[in-house]
């Protein structure tokens, strides 16, 4: 079968891309993509456990702290438990430079009585800032600080690809043209499921030349049709150093090419790659506005 006209990027750096395009390309990639959702989910458990926990109080200032006499006013259930036993919210009042403050100390398996006496540590310059002795200021204590592994493993995920597209948009709007013939491809063990069919995942290794010297641009992807369409792919390399290079047509979310050799905006289909970042600024708002 007859390959299709070779594909060539006559447009000099530096290349403009629009503020859109430039988006689209920076959260592009699977690998971003999941990290996201595994984020934004995980941040649900962080608000929750996190936020609900002293944990959060570890960045308040500190500042002397006083005990004094106070009194248990009034005892309830929370809708949380720890171990299968349900926390206890405990409402207490004490008295400081004559006037009267109300605070709330959580316990788990602890009873107390209405109408108890029970020592109080309060903060001298903020005596709203106060508990009952021994027990906790928010329902959980810092064993919740595991939950933070979970958004933790999103960051990470979303800071590697996003590392790389970072690279990548700069190779589009600075790197030097040039075309890589394949030398080699070879099956990596992975795979990706679209639409319930799985795909291998390839590892191709294209060679170009800068000033007699070979290089070698490094791609992976599912998509074998799109680096195996011409008999050289497009590669765009930095001048100042031809190791940092990329396979155009194996990058995710890449502009198409017009007939003059310009670059196109990224179509309007591909907003949707910003759907989970800001899903997750949405779930992060909620989530600080509800504990504060």
């Amino acid at each position: 079968m007859k390959k299709p006209q070779q594909k060539v990027i006559r447009q000099k750096p530096p290349r403009y891309l629009d503020p859109y395009s430039q988006g689209v390309i920076l959260l592009g990639g699977m690998i971003q993509q999941i990290g996201w959702a595994f984020f934004s989910f995980s941040m649900i458990f962080f608000w929750a456990f996190v936020g609900n926990s002293e944990l959060f109080y570890l960045l308040e200032s500190r500042s002397d702290w006083a005990e004094i006499q106070g009194k248990v006013i009034e005892i309830e259930p929370t809708n949380m438990s720890e171990g299968d036993v349900t926390i206890q919210r405990n409402t207490f009042t004490f008295i400081h430079d004559y006037r009267e403050y109300e605070g709330a100390s959580f316990t788990v398996g602890r009873d107390f009585r209405e109408g108890e006496a029970v020592w109080v540590r309060y903060d001298l310059d903020k005596p709203e800032n106060s508990l009952i002795k021994d027990t906790r200021r928010a329902p959980f204590g810092y064993g919740v600080v595991l939950v933070l592994l979970f958004p933790l493993v999103g960051c990470i995920m979303i800071l590697i690809q996003f590392r790389r597209n970072q690279v990548y948009l700069k190779l589009l709007k600075l790197g030097v043209f040039t075309l890589g013939k394949q030398v080699n491809k070879e099956r990596t063990g992975g795979s990706i499921t679209v639409n319930n069919v799985t795909y291998p995942i390839y590892k191709y290794t294209f060679e170009f030349v800068v000033k007699g010297i070979p290089y070698q641009a490094i791609c992976q992807t599912h998509q074998v049709e799109l680096v195996e369409d011409e008999e050289r792919e497009i590669v765009l390399y930095d001048p100042l150093h031809p190791k940092t290079s990329m396979v155009y047509d194996a990058v995710t979310n890449a502009p198409k090419i017009d007939t003059d050799g310009y670059l196109k905006p990224v179509s309007g289909g591909k907003i949707a790659v910003f759907a989970l970042p800001l899903l997750t600024a949405l779930i992060n708002l909620i989530g600080w506005l509800l504990i504060m």
